[in-house]
């Protein structure tokens, strides 16, 4: 056995495992999954009622930007931060295993050409 074998790994290639068997979620981990998938509609529709509130409560609607406005900065940068930090997360998940997202395949992970 030379010194090549030794350093690629070829010396002592061990067959592959076998990959275990998927087991069936348990409730617990089909609520956390629904827990997971709450934060991106829960932005929109809150958007939405933003403007909703606007148009029938205009007055209160002031009052409560009013307040947000007096939020300080720093506050604003942790809000800003954990925001960007759960979207790129969930982005580079996707990128890293391939996921095929709205705008199709991510690039890298193309299937086999079936052009002809």
């Amino acid at each position: 056995m030379g010194m090549i074998e030794v350093v690629m790994g070829l010396a002592a290639a061990k067959p592959p495992k076998a990959a275990p068997e998927m087991v069936p979620p348990t409730r617990f981990d089909q609520l956390l999954d629904a827990i997971n998938r709450l934060p991106r509609p829960l932005m929109a529709m809150g958007t939405l009622a933003l403007f909703a509130d606007a148009m029938l409560d205009p007055v209160g609607f002031a009052n409560r930007m009013a307040a947000l406005r007096a939020m300080p900065d720093p506050l604003w940068w942790l809000v800003g931060g954990i925001i960007t930090f759960y979207f790129g997360a969930r982005e580079t998940h996707y990128l890293r295993h391939g996921v095929q997202g709205a705008q199709g395949v991510v690039p890298g992970t193309e299937g086999p050409d079936t052009r002809s």
